[in-house]
């Protein structure tokens, strides 16, 4: 992988980083406790159980993505930076500036 390929690539996972930190603080803040008093109909408060179940799971996936993105960050420098994890072969650019946190070119993902 060029230098230029790791300049790029580095902006792009600092930009997907500073993304998912926004995305992460919303979903804490609508995943928070309702307060004692906020009396709803049983209706409402199943929608309310069901959206903030949904709301849990997106941040979980969330926090997952932004870890394996910080880590492939403080990887960008090592030598096998870039290569599947598979068969070793480099992954085409356009595949991890598409999805950073690709450990496999798209054979070995198949």
């Amino acid at each position: 992988m060029t230098r230029e390929e790791k300049d790029l690539l580095q902006e792009k996972i600092k930009q997907e980083l500073t993304s998912l930190e926004r995305e992460i603080a919303s979903l804490k803040e609508m995943t928070k406790p309702e307060p004692q008093g906020n009396e709803v109909g049983r209706v409402s408060k199943m929608d309310a159980i069901n959206n903030k179940s949904v709301m849990q799971s997106s941040l979980a996936t969330k926090e997952k993505r932004q870890k394996s993105l910080a880590m492939k960050l403080e990887r960008i420098e090592d030598e096998n930076f870039g290569n599947c994890a598979n068969c070793n072969n480099p992954i085409n650019i356009k595949r991890l500036l598409y999805r950073p946190e690709s450990a496999l070119c798209i054979r070995c993902a198949r």
